[in-house]
């Protein structure tokens, strides 16, 4: 997270790819299956990930991993509601 918040691209890349995974496993579990043919899953990663990215305040707030997991599944949440 530290190299996330100095702002490190690659850093980025890494976390999304460790965590993108899990943030659309939340949203598959979520959506309606009736609504999984008007809206792709990727589409609510990308909203989760982009209302993360926009307030970096928040991203100093995470001390361990399992913070922010539990933070992202959270917004992947709310997002699908």
């Amino acid at each position: 997270m530290e190299q996330v918040r100095s702002g490190s691209t690659d850093a980025v890349w890494r976390l999304i790819e460790d965590y993108g995974p899990h943030i659309q496993r939340v949203v598959r579990r979520r959506l309606d299956q009736r609504m999984r043919s008007k809206f792709d899953s990727q589409d609510f990663v990308q909203m989760v990930w982009a209302s993360f990215f926009r307030n970096p305040v928040e991203m100093s707030s995470f001390d361990e991993p399992e913070d922010l997991l539990r933070y992202l599944s959270a917004m992947a949440r709310h997002k699908v509601v």
